[in-house]
């Protein structure tokens, strides 16, 4: 851990979810010290051939992030790790969502 450094960042950093963060590194709160050295692993059913890559999807009508999330075959998790700043609590059409991909999806 650097100076600075929160489970979100490097949540999104590492494309993983701040609770699996947690669970793999036996966390009950979201405060972390630096110095700390966290364990961040990444499941895949098949290897990423390229390093994923940032997708803006334009929200459409009944569109939900469970739907949005399969889509791209990644979790709704990922996708509110990633747009940390956004409300994404009501969707509506025309919103921007930033989503990572890989070719491998």
């Amino acid at each position: 851990m650097r100076p600075g450094d929160n489970l979100t960042e490097i949540a999104t950093r590492f494309h993983v979810t701040v609770n699996d963060l947690k669970k793999w590194n036996s966390l009950t709160t979201n405060q972390i010290t630096v110095g700390r050295k966290l364990t961040v692993a990444q499941i895949s059913a098949t290897p990423a051939t390229t390093e994923p890559h940032r997708v803006v999807h334009q929200v459409q009508k009944g569109e939900t992030l469970g739907k949005i999330a399969s889509a791209y075959k990644t979790t709704v998790d990922n996708i509110r790790s990633w747009n940390t700043k956004n409300d994404l609590s009501v969707l509506h059409p025309g919103d921007q969502i930033t989503i990572f991909v890989s070719d491998s999806n």
